[in-house]
């Protein structure tokens, strides 16, 4: 659950980071400009996805706040929309709705439920500040942080915010309010549609195509007695797949992605597959999903294999997000992978409050794998290997609540396999206040006179058909910073001052999608002409 006074937390934390990088400054003779530049050049900002509110302290309102009325009003000025959860404005699935920011500061929550699972879709534009959001469950837990972005289009000002969702039956909140401390008026849309399942027998097959790349499919089926159930996908043409398993009240118990895996193991295909004894009677779901972009018309055949019984040897830890065991900061935590003919897999649990530096590690002699999964069921990280260390993760994350599953490399190796679990979490080394995603980036093309601050990030999704090279640059008298990293986090190059104030990349690549980082080293706001051109090869 988030801290009541996480708007306390924060200011403190800031003020500290705030001096701290005086400090560091005195210390090391650096200008601003110099010291902002080794910040971003020690630190792969990348991987922060979605908008990150920890530089905004108005954004996070205490609702015990001493200066409202719990109604919304603040400093005598009429509020459309009331700040807080209380009060807040209800909405229905598959409307339109709209209002006005009227202070710098102000917030607009609005409440919804949902009363079966489905797909939720939310899409706020303005066209007078840049408006940002934050959608949240009934434990105030944010709700896949990591799908929540702002595109802003640099020849119109015009700004939207969208976030997309699978959510459970519950209550919900969606908070609206100004990056830029601008206001005036925006409208909004909700839809939600709900998932159609598809029911399945035990022990049997079904074919079925995914027509688009971001199609999900689900499948039920029922457990009647305790037993070991393997759901999986074959015959999917060379496309790689994910899935999760899904319990009778709709908690995600296990996620598993193919594609990631075959960075763990070349051999094999990018198919998932997820084994676990199931214990408890009732209706239990899969979903179905492709890892490729752009992809259509994906053939797969879904399997649901069962055999009755209970598995062999003890069990230390939950093998299900369900009752995964908690670990905590600096925290080690001893575990044993006793079961041989499913691996034995070991689930564990972890809350942030804010943007964090997170290291997973297996520090004994052990070869495991590890995933990193967040609360909708997307695999962050999957490593491992036959070599000690091959398992570790470091990774930046968003606020939210995050699984790791532990399990032995070789799942048909029958001894004992001990094991210790260490979590490092650390605040966010970012000098950011938040990630603007501006969305594709054409080829051969120019974006004139883009504006940004020193307090944020923009992000460009670059999307290559065919092999060649790729110059990406910008030109202006603003101090700019690039970095460009491929599909899977890894960063190709970066640079800072190729052309006086500007940077300049040029890389070789190949078919996929790339991701361009553009900061702005000046103080303040800066504008510049971005330029994208490709050479096929």
């Amino acid at each position: 659950m988030v801290d009541k006074n996480k708007n306390q937390i924060v200011n403190k934390t800031l003020a500290k980071r705030s001096l701290d990088n005086k400090i560091k400054k005195r210390k090391l003779g650096l200008t601003d400009k110099q010291f902002k530049k080794s910040v971003l050049k020690s630190y792969d900002i990348k991987k922060i996805s979605g908008f990150k509110r920890s530089k905004l302290s108005h954004v996070i309102n205490s609702e015990s706040d001493s200066e409202s009325d719990g109604d919304g009003d603040t400093g005598g000025i009429n509020d459309d929309h009331s700040n807080f959860r209380v009060g807040a404005t209800s909405i229905v699935l598959n409307s339109t709705f709209g209002g006005i920011l009227e202070q710098a500061g102000d917030k607009d929550v609005f409440a919804f439920t949902v009363t079966t699972l489905g797909d939720i879709s939310i899409t706020s534009t303005a066209n007078d500040f840049v408006i940002v959001g934050c959608l949240h469950d009934s434990n105030d837990a944010i709700v896949d942080e990591e799908n929540h972005a702002t595109t802003v289009n640099p020849d119109t000002g015009e700004s939207v915010f969208t976030t997309n969702s699978t959510l459970s039956p519950g209550d919900y909140y969606l908070e609206l309010y100004s990056m830029d401390d601008n206001i005036g008026d925006y409208t909004s849309n909700i839809s939600f549609q709900e998932i159609v399942k598809t029911h399945v027998e035990l022990n049997s097959i079904t074919d079925d195509i995914l027509e688009l790349s971001g199609d999900e499919h689900v499948f039920s089926f029922d457990i009647t007695e305790p037993g070991k159930t393997t759901i999986y996908v074959s015959e999917s043409d060379g496309w790689e797949t994910k899935g999760t398993l899904i319990s009778p009240s709709d908690d995600l118990l296990a996620a598993y992605n193919g594609a990631l895996h075959l960075n763990i193991d070349s051999g094999g295909s990018g198919d998932f597959i997820i084994t676990r004894y199931i214990t408890e009677p009732g209706t239990y779901c899969a979903t179905v999903a492709a890892t490729n972009e752009n992809a259509e018309n994906i053939p797969y055949t879904f399997h649901v294999d069962f055999e009755a019984g209970v598995k062999s040897g003890g069990d230390d830890h939950s093998d299900f997000f369900v009752g995964a065991t908690p670990i905590s900061n600096g925290e080690t935590i001893a575990g044993e992978m006793v079961s041989s003919d499913d691996g034995d897999p070991d689930c564990f649990v972890f809350e942030l409050t804010s943007n964090s530096d997170v290291s997973i590690t297996i520090p004994e002699e052990s070869v495991t794998n590890q995933a990193l999964v967040n609360s909708s069921g997307e695999v962050i990280r999957m490593t491992g290997g036959d070599t000690i260390g091959e398992g570790d993760i470091f990774v930046t994350l968003g606020s939210g609540t995050y699984f790791i599953i532990v399990d032995r490399y070789d799942i048909l190796d029958p001894n004992p396999n001990p094991y210790t679990l260490s979590l490092v979490i650390e605040e966010s080394s970012g000098s950011n206040g938040g990630v603007i995603l501006m969305g594709d980036l054409a080829l051969n093309s120019t974006i004139s006179d883009v504006s940004m601050t020193d307090q944020n990030m923009l992000r460009y999704k670059i999307t290559i058909t065919e092999s060649g090279v790729l110059d990406v640059k910008t030109t202006g008298d603003a101090d700019t910073y690039g970095i460009l990293y491929d599909s899977d986090d890894n960063e190709l190059d970066n640079d800072d001052d190729t052309d006086e104030f500007n940077f300049q990349i040029v890389q070789s690549v190949t078919p996929g999608d790339y991701w361009l980082n553009i900061e702005l080293l000046d103080d303040g706001t800066g504008t510049f002409d971005l330029v994208a051109t490709f050479l096929a090869s």
